[in-house]
């Protein structure tokens, strides 16, 4: 299970409509963040400074563990001094932008394995948590299938929280019991699903612990 630290929240406004998704992993592959930043002109989502900075905060998200958008507006920025706040403000006066940071995500496997996938042009971006006993570089091709299909057809839930906020969650046990294409034309052939594919490639026990699928763009 996912341990107390892991958390996805989302947060937003209308300043900043376009947004870029950034993962970052631990070397161990034991954990891993997922955050997506909006900003308000188009153009910036490419500018190497909006870039650069997402990935920092990617990695101040795995290595701090806000649990909260607010609790991460206040810490200290690990990337240099004063608090996240100061150092977003700073970026965006250098970027000539509106910025915030959208939805973001952190997971922990330490019986298994975590895998961050990032689209390239930022469009969109998985964390996903497998518990297995499985090497981290079979249960990887495993991983970028899941990433593929949850960037297709997005497999998730919403609803208004506190405040009105909007608040998304993804629980495992629906991608899990999703329904995979089927392999042969036979009428008879009994539907596979994830979790029976996941246990077909990995082994008996394996299982999704966690996952987030977050969309950037417009």
């Amino acid at each position: 299970m996912p341990s107390t630290g892991d958390f996805g929240a989302r947060a937003g406004g209308p300043l900043t409509p376009f947004g870029r998704v950034g993962t970052f992993v631990a070397e161990d592959g034991r954990s891993g963040s997922l955050v997506s930043l909006g900003c308000a002109r188009e153009e910036t989502l490419r500018m190497g400074a909006f870039v650069d900075y997402l990935r920092a905060l990617s990695q101040h998200v795995l290595e701090q563990r806000p649990s909260s958008l607010d609790e991460l507006s206040e810490q200290d920025w690990s990337a240099a001094g004063g608090t996240v706040t100061q150092a977003q403000q700073a970026r965006a006066e250098e970027l000539k932008d509106n910025l915030s940071v959208l939805r973001m995500a952190r997971f922990d496997s330490r019986e298994g394995w975590v895998f961050g996938y990032e689209h390239p042009s930022g469009q969109g971006g998985v964390l996903l948590a497998l518990r297995t006993l499985a090497p981290k570089p079979l249960a990887s091709r495993v991983a970028l299938q899941l990433t593929g299909m949850l960037l297709n057809d997005p497999v998730g839930d919403c609803g208004v929280g506190e405040q009105g906020a909007l608040m998304e969650w993804f629980d495992p046990l629906i991608l899990s019991s999703r329904t995979l294409e089927p392999t042969a034309a036979s009428e008879e052939e009994v539907p596979r699903t994830v979790q029976d594919m996941l246990e077909e490639r990995l082994g008996e026990g394996t299982r999704i612990e966690s996952y987030a699928c977050f969309r950037g763009g417009a």
